[in-house]
């Protein structure tokens, strides 16, 4: 089984070790996750899932959802602006 993607445990795995008090492991599985790229559902993780209220509080944490959000919003404008010169000739 895969650690990433929509059939991966990287996000299960961290969320059980959120829930279960184990901060340490949970922010270095977390860490993992954003550093090879997995962002999917990246605001319902960081900002809504009660698997993740433990961390939430934790300046790590935090650094690790702006990390995310800034590269979302970075790709975002990367589309923004390609698609905005696909209608220029």
């Amino acid at each position: 089984m895969p650690m990433l993607g929509s059939f991966g445990y990287g996000y299960s795995l961290t969320a059980i070790n959120a829930v279960r008090g184990e901060k340490e492991i949970a922010l270095a599985e977390l860490t993992k996750l954003v550093d090879a790229g997995y962002v999917e559902n990246w605001w319902y993780m960081f900002d809504h899932s009660l698997a993740f209220e433990s961390l939430r509080n934790d300046p790590r944490f935090q650094a690790l959802r702006a990390r995310v959000a800034a590269d979302v919003a970075e790709q975002l404008a990367t589309v923004n602006r390609k698609e905005s010169q696909s209608f220029v000739n």
